[in-house]
């Protein structure tokens, strides 16, 4: 079951004690188009949650960072969670500078060690919280084989075009972003509407972070 979270608006209490304390992990996106792009995603996959998962869209990687600072704290508190995770841009940074960028702000609060990459621009660590050890997994958005110099969550929406040969490569050298081809409407009408081959592949990060989640609450359990 998948619960919406809105740390921003909800008070400590109810973080804490009725809505952390239900949950095995939770998933933060960067912004509300990563949120709906992981609905979207299982939608089209068909893919049921089989543990107990709360999202939340954080309104920008710097909330993003405060409010896994916050739920990792939490963690103290209730210790059902097994993983936290992330869906995040890589924006100018390489992916595995951003990795480093979101390691570095959360190695401030807790201890983490061994980033390894897992699979299609997804990265799996462990926080230690009072001796603790929770799961953190960060997967970046942006494909890295287009000519942007931002990488971000709608260049997997312009894939999907090139994969259904309504771009060429050589004519997004027009454009500055993705932004500039893909709305966040567009976006998931391309996900409902194209072979779900293309979505697996397009979105191969979102993939590997739900394959990666599941089998390591399997793990911990």
């Amino acid at each position: 079951m998948i619960y919406q979270l809105k740390p921003l608006e909800d008070s400590f209490y109810d973080l804490a004690y009725r809505k952390l304390a239900r949950l095995d992990y939770i998933i933060l996106g960067e912004g509300k188009g990563e949120v709906k792009v992981f609905k979207e995603y299982l939608r089209r996959i068909n893919i049921e949650i089989e543990f107990e998962l709360g999202l939340t869209d954080c309104e920008g990687i710097d909330t993003l960072y405060e409010i896994a600072k916050t739920i990792s704290i939490l963690a103290r508190i209730k210790r059902k969670i097994k993983v936290i995770a992330m869906i995040v841009d890589s924006e100018s940074f390489s992916k595995e500078d951003r990795v480093k960028s979101v390691v570095d702000s959360l190695g401030k609060e807790f201890r983490i060690t061994n980033v390894e990459k897992i699979c299609c621009n997804t990265y799996l660590t462990k926080m230690s919280i009072d001796r603790r050890n929770v799961w953190l997994v960060i997967s970046i958005n942006g494909e890295d084989s287009l000519p942007f110099k931002s990488k971000m969550l709608e260049d997997h929406g312009v894939q999907i075009l090139l994969l259904e040969n309504k771009i060429s490569i050589e004519k997004l050298s027009q454009y500055n972003n993705s932004k500039e081809i893909i709305s966040e409407n567009y976006l998931i009408d391309l996900i409902r509407n194209t072979k779900i081959e293309y979505v697996r592949k397009a979105f191969c990060h979102i993939g590997c972070l739900i394959e990666n989640i599941t089998s390591l609450i399997l793990k911990t359990n």
